[in-house]
């Protein structure tokens, strides 16, 4: 087992879309909060390092990619929540990301109910953390997709056998 695979370019891209499916579908996997914020914050991590492997992959790019997340607010606010994990306190911020403190109970379950963090991403806009991290995997997508000229052979979606699961949740989804 290599813990470093760099061979392969889309590696980071597979890890972004296992650890999305983990996410996703907390109750189907019966994760426990503590393993689901591990998750999600490894997730934030894996979906920021993204943009280092397709600059590495496609290096004349490099600017475009660059711009193209500094000019996204899903994007932006990924990378500053991985990089206050990574060093604890932010000198110079990509965007208006911080994670408030008011919870809100955004899914349920077959009566287990989890507290869903919101991250403010503008002046006025607050997502919660479950469409911060689809909006940029969607956003990363058409990246993949204009740099490798096709639709990465790697779904979006988790496994359609569990898309039902969905319609049991309330308030909010994957």
């Amino acid at each position: 087992m290599k813990v470093t695979e760099t061979a392969d370019p889309h590696s980071n891209w597979r890890e972004i879309l296992y650890l999305w499916e983990k996410v996703c579908y907390w109750a189907y996997y019966r994760t426990p909060e503590d393993e689901l914020r591990r998750q999600m914050k490894t997730l934030l991590i894996v979906l920021w390092n993204e943009k280092d492997w397709l600059k590495s992959e496609f290096p004349k790019r490099a600017p475009d990619i660059e711009r193209f997340v500094n000019n996204s607010k899903y994007l932006s606010a990924v990378g500053d929540l991985a990089n206050t994990l990574k060093h604890r306190k932010l000198d110079k911020k990509r965007s208006k990301a911080v994670e408030v403190e008011y919870r809100w109970t955004s899914m349920m379950f077959k009566g287990v109910k989890r507290e869903m963090g919101m991250v403010q991403i503008g002046e006025r806009e607050f997502v919660e953390f479950f469409a911060l991290f689809r909006n940029a995997i969607v956003e990363y997508e058409q990246v993949r997709e204009d740099l490798y000229g096709t639709r990465s052979d790697l779904p979006l979606e988790p496994a359609a056998a569990w898309r039902p699961l969905s319609q049991h949740y309330t308030q909010g989804s994957c």
